[in-house]
């Protein structure tokens, strides 16, 4: 059985929720966000209770970028767009990229094993279910809160960017380039959903309060959203850690975090801290470099 996105009882339960419906009932143990939940201090601010108890209940869908929900639309009601189209504006916004893979993750029967790649997903799920899903997206967006909506369609840029950064790291080290291109596009899902959720937090009065609240939480909410949708192992780990704290971590949680690390060496400039990042998966000096001097602003990642 091929699902698709529609809300109703045969809906997989991960993607009734994560369309915004009620949490499915968890056969893992317990989320990252609940176990910080219960365990804050008496003393946190109410903002951070409010933010927590809204991301623990998993009812916000999560908007893709505006542009991408009008081409969206477009494509769903049969106006333009073939499988290359639907393939181009999956590289463009990491959470279609993941609703897609999710969608593939969620087929009963056969020996499936996880996609490795959104033409991968697409294949598996067919044209009929991502135009479904596309459609679904779109409205969905369309109810997205205002607040702080930049700052978010700028994660969504930047984790385009690492996505082309993890396979260029890939090739220069000759690392298995299988996935790369989705660990760099996804590892930051996370980010998205706790800007989503920081948009109605009405305490929050600043972008500077938001921007430090996405950079505590987002791991954790990256980690429970890619677990809920379903997504490959190597995916929920690089969501839930890419940043420091790589001692024993997995070659593809060290890709996701070189990712980011040359991509913010290439905009704000290098740091001892990202080069090491890099230089963890044998990158020699010279790599890091020439890396970073590739994704600086302005410059052709596609050569």
């Amino acid at each position: 059985m091929i699902p698709t996105t529609t809300m109703d009882h045969d809906a997989p339960a991960s993607l009734r929720w994560a369309m915004g419906g009620p949490p499915p009932p968890s056969r893992h143990r317990t989320s990252r966000i609940e176990a910080l939940w219960r365990e804050l201090p008496r003393e946190t601010c109410a903002v951070e209770i409010d933010l927590l108890e809204r991301l623990r209940q998993g009812k916000m869908a999560l908007p893709v970028a505006p542009d991408v929900a009008e081409a969206a639309l477009a494509i769903a009601h049969g106006r333009t767009g073939d499988r290359e189209e639907i393939l181009a504006l999956a590289t463009r916004d990491p959470v279609l990229a993941a609703r897609l893979l999710a969608s593939a993750c969620a087929i009963e029967g056969g020996d499936h094993s996880p996609p490795t790649s959104v033409r991968e997903a697409l294949d598996r799920i067919g044209p009929a279910a991502a135009r479904d899903l596309l459609f679904r997206l779109a409205n969905a967006s369309r109810s997205a809160p205002r607040r702080f909506r930049e700052e978010a369609e700028a994660c969504a840029r930047r984790s385009v960017r690492c996505a082309a950064a993890a396979q260029a790291i890939a090739l220069r080290l000759n690392l298995a380039e299988e996935g790369a291109h989705l660990l760099g596009l996804l590892h930051d899902l996370g980010e998205g959903r706790v800007w989503r959720a920081v948009a109605e937090v009405p305490g929050i009065r600043s972008t500077d309060q938001a921007r430090a609240l996405v950079a505590r939480y987002h791991e954790a909410a990256g980690e429970d959203l890619a677990r809920a949708w379903g997504l490959p192992a190597t995916l929920v780990a690089a969501c839930g850690e890419h940043h420091g704290r790589l001692e024993g971590a997995s070659s593809a949680q060290r890709l996701a975090a070189a990712s980011g690390a040359v991509v913010d060496a290439a905009v704000l400039g290098p740091s001892e801290a990202r080069s090491a990042t890099v230089e963890a998966l044998g990158a020699s000096a010279k790599d890091v470099r020439e890396l970073v001097a590739r994704f600086s602003p302005g410059r052709d990642r596609s050569d």
